[in-house]
């Protein structure tokens, strides 16, 4: 365990630091937009207090969805109380780092995006749990477990992942007389044959012809330009460098504009409205998450008859799917890290606490024995297709492509997740990707250099 960075530096003030060191330092020294004030280590804070207490939790889902798993633990802990606060998730990033940033100690635990894994631990915000590495590495999907990593270090638990795939409103495709897509990855519809389709819908009467669940936002987008080649939009050794005007990035959101400047997608409707449209009967396909329970209500109550198919990619290119979820981590600058421990590893890496954490949320866990009890369990469904839970096993074992592991993503997600707006609303594909590249250049420039210096 590592204490303050600064006060692990010896000898002359030309001493050569280590490129972990040199990345804090450079980041406490607000390099990236956001940051200040000094950095303490990635672990940090007294975990020898005893396992009791209240332990302070924050995430971003409403509280109907750890509640289940709370008054099981707290039943079995009788020592230790669980007190959750949540933030929307367009917010709870900035709340955290502010928070962090001013290293306040009220709260011990608290759930982190994995992509911004490598940001928080830079900056000394996660504590260090390597100790555990080798049990939690046992217990958790692989690719849950390096997502969950930095610089070959473990600094959160993962609670759950993630896949898409591409729903159809079974009415009307059926009255413009296309045949549905399959669930076979293997017969996976190309990206203009979903286009097509789509088009033909609202010859036949659908206001709306594709609509992407996360709309505007870089976790559901990324896969566009990675169907083509066209890579994560980060590049270079640290992942610093942006390559976001590449010819597959340019083609791939020409692409995504004409969906809207053709009328598919509707403009302006925020993410968390987009599955309302394919529950009302308004849109022909949606692309989503595969287990909705909207969507589900919807199926159930005869509202409206959906399938699903695989994920579409570009012709001539690469299937790719959106993953990753959230993990767990621990603040280190609170004393209530022992008890906060407890509840963490009873939520990720117990399969009761998985599995109750992820009764109420449309992704499966990340422990492994919980993971195929949720697949299990959600396959046998009325409401979901046969082979439903074939292809989502498929998906994250052989298409699923992470977000870039760099310490620069929330900067870089912010960028380009206005770039994706601005593309939705109109503006130019090619032009306003190099605008975004710029921007995130110009940013990330001091970093790349000082590392350069370091060597």
């Amino acid at each position: 365990m590592s204490g303050n960075v600064n006060g692990m530096i010896r000898g002359p003030i030309r001493a050569k630091f280590s490129r972990r060191q040199f990345i804090a330092r450079a980041l406490s020294a607000g390099v990236l937009a956001g940051t200040g004030g000094s950095l303490l280590a990635a672990c940090g804070g007294d975990q020898q207090g005893a396992a009791s207490g209240e332990v302070k939790f924050i995430a971003a889902e409403e509280p109907v969805v750890f509640q289940p798993a709370i008054k099981r633990f707290e039943k079995s802990h009788p020592d230790i109380s669980v007190a959750y606060n949540n933030y929307p998730f367009d917010q709870l990033n900035s709340v955290l780092q502010s928070r962090l940033q001013s290293k306040d100690s009220s709260f011990p635990c608290y759930a982190v995006d994995q992509p911004r894994v490598p940001g928080f631990a830079a900056r000394g915000y996660l504590t260090d749990l390597s100790d555990q590495a080798s049990s939690v590495k046992e217990k958790v999907l692989r690719s849950a477990f390096e997502a969950s990593s930095y610089d070959g270090k473990l600094y959160s638990l993962p609670l759950w992942t993630s896949t898409q795939v591409l729903y159809y409103n079974t009415s009307l495709l059926e009255k413009a007389g296309v045949e549905p897509p399959s669930m076979d990855p293997d017969k996976r519809w190309t990206w203009d044959e979903t286009v097509s389709a789509a088009k033909e819908t609202q010859k036949a009467g659908a206001k709306w012809g594709l609509v992407f669940n996360q709309i505007n936002r870089y976790y559901q987008l990324q896969v566009l330009p990675e169907s083509l080649g066209g890579g994560s939009g980060l590049t270079g050794p640290d992942l610093l460098e942006p390559d976001v005007t590449n010819d597959a990035w340019v083609r791939a959101f020409e692409w995504y504009r004409s969906l809207f400047s053709d009328g598919l997608s509707p403009r302006g409707v925020p993410p968390e409205q987009t599955a309302a449209l394919f529950a009302d009967g308004e849109l022909a396909m949606f692309v989503g998450l595969p287990s909705d329970p909207t969507l589900e209500e919807a199926k159930s109550k005869g509202q409206l008859d959906w399938g699903l198919g695989a994920h579409p990619y570009f012709g001539g290119g690469e299937p790719a799917t959106p993953t990753d979820s959230w993990a767990l981590g621990l603040n280190p600058f609170s004393d209530q890290q022992e008890a906060a421990r407890e509840w963490l590893e009873y939520l990720t890496l117990e399969k009761e606490g998985a599995l109750l954490g992820a009764q109420n949320v449309p992704v499966p866990p990340t422990q492994v024995e919980a993971f195929r009890e949720w697949i299990r369990e959600v396959s046998e469904r009325p409401t979901e297709p046969k082979g439903w839970d074939e292809l989502i096993k498929y998906e994250l074992d052989n298409t699923a492509v992470h977000r870039p592991r760099s310490i620069g993503y929330v900067q870089f997600e912010e960028v380009m997740n206005t770039a994706f707006k601005d593309i939705a609303n109109g503006a130019d594909g090619g032009a306003t990707l190099q605008r975004a590249s710029d921007e995130r250049d110009e940013a990330l420039e001091p970093l790349r250099r000082a590392l350069e210096q370091q060597g």
